[in-house]
């Protein structure tokens, strides 16, 4: 292999890896949103439901070829830190 096609492979991955790492705390932040708007503030034991399916639903993002790695790694972190921002604005009030 060429050495340009050995960094493009070993950024790809890069991407990948770090777009599953900010998938769990995006789909678990997703799911228990979920669960909020379906209840509509009682929440009870509905997260037990759809943060799995939020986390997995997001590392299936991370992983598929749905696109270029960069923009799936953007929009997993963008919604990591969004939750995590919520979260802290939650606490906060």
């Amino acid at each position: 292999m060429e050495t340009s096609n050995v960094l493009n492979v070993i950024s790809t991955l890069m991407n990948v890896i770090v777009a599953v790492l900010a998938a769990v705390p995006c789909g678990f932040g997703l799911g228990v949103i979920a669960a909020y708007l379906l209840t509509m503030g009682e929440i009870g034991q509905l997260p037990m439901i759809t943060a799995p399916i939020g986390m997995v639903s997001c590392v299936l993002y991370a992983i598929l070829p749905v696109g270029e790695s960069a923009k799936r790694r953007n929009v997993l972190l963008a919604g990591a830190g969004g939750v995590m921002l919520l979260a802290l604005l939650a606490s906060l009030a």
